[in-house]
């Protein structure tokens, strides 16, 4: 988060994080905001290179990084982030950020592939889905996949979560 950036605050959110999720290392680490300091961004980023490196994690990317916040960190870094985290969707795609991240090999995942259920009502998903006799959220999903980007939907019922893997 931004309250724990800089490099001594990356090493010990991480080992917070591992404490609260009583794991000894973890798949993916992400940089959650970029810093409005870019001197704080480079040192939040060799913190996460040092836990790269010594194998705490398989992966390491950031969230919410636009194209310039991507440059600033590849001009400085020994280990690309290997993944962006941004919003996407059919409604805002930041296509800038996602050429930019894909033709660096960074993947681009949707933090939120349905807009919050904004797009529930947009006519001309409502009639995609109902000539596909699908949902909306099926569109979404197919959208995010067919532009190269992973979709991560969040829902706490069953039946979207269910309906959301097929």
């Amino acid at each position: 988060w931004r309250t724990q950036l800089g490099y001594d605050n990356v090493l010990r959110a991480y080992e917070q994080s591992l404490k609260k999720l009583k794991m000894d290392y973890a798949d993916i680490y992400l940089l959650h905001w970029p810093a409005r300091d870019y001197k704080v961004d480079r040192d939040s980023w060799r913190a996460m290179e040092r836990l790269y490196d010594e194998g705490l994690v398989k992966a390491v990317g950031v969230s919410n990084y636009l194209t310039h916040h991507l440059e600033n960190l590849l001009a400085v870094c020994n280990v690309p982030p290997m993944l962006d985290q941004i919003e996407f969707h059919p409604g805002y795609t930041q296509w800038d950020t996602v050429t930019f991240a894909q033709s660096h090999e960074i993947c681009v995942e949707a933090w939120s592939p349905f807009a919050r259920g904004r797009l529930n009502e947009n006519a001309l998903l409502v009639a995609l889905a109902e000539k596909y006799n699908v949902s909306v959220q099926t569109i979404c999903l197919s959208f995010a996949c067919q532009c190269g980007v992973i979709p991560l939907p969040k829902s706490t019922d069953p039946g979207r979560i269910k309906q959301n893997t097929t």
